[in-house]
């Protein structure tokens, strides 16, 4: 059990006041529900694991609220971008070598402070839709980024393995 609680990984992200029952065994680990503070908002999170053509796959699924001045600050855009707060989606599947993040927002109550066609109003609906993929089984392995914002097609891109989300704004 955990009470107050904090999860750091590798990327820097933090979650704070972690509560709820995190278990661990032979079959994986699971967790149902996880609360937490992330990004300067309540998340929840829950996590599960099976097994998939003999590999033990991991699903973590969360979803909540965040500040967006937060997150921009972890991105390393700074303050100035954006602003406001918004709901989010997420989950993240790992097994094998593989890694498949989908994150989804329909940023209300975010400002954008950028030109057309990022750029909105926090009064304004502009549907986020994120997927990282990472067949991460090669001597050089290699992620699919792809971002859709709003009615603007979908971009995407591929980048070595040590690449950072954070580099890729």
């Amino acid at each position: 059990k955990m009470r107050r609680a904090f999860l750091r990984s590798t990327t820097g992200l933090t979650a704070t006041q972690v509560r709820g029952t995190l278990s661990f065994g032979n079959q994986g680990i699971a967790a149902d529900p996880l609360h937490a503070v992330l990004l300067g908002g309540p998340a929840r999170v829950a996590v599960s694991s099976d097994r998939r053509n003999d590999l033990l796959w991991t699903r973590i699924t969360g979803s909540g609220t965040l500040d967006s001045g937060e997150l921009g600050k972890y991105l390393g855009l700074g303050g100035a971008l954006l602003s406001g707060d918004t709901t989010w989606e997420a989950q993240l599947e790992v097994g094998g070598r593989e890694l498949d993040v989908t994150l989804r927002s329909g940023l209300d109550g975010v400002r954008i402070d950028a030109p057309r066609p990022v750029g909105k109003s926090a009064a304004e609906h502009k549907p986020l839709a994120a997927k990282v993929v990472c067949d991460c089984a090669s001597d050089s392995p290699v992620l699919r980024v792809d971002v859709e914002l709003g009615a603007t097609a979908p971009s995407s891109g591929c980048f070595p393995r040590r690449s950072r989300a954070r580099n890729l704004v």
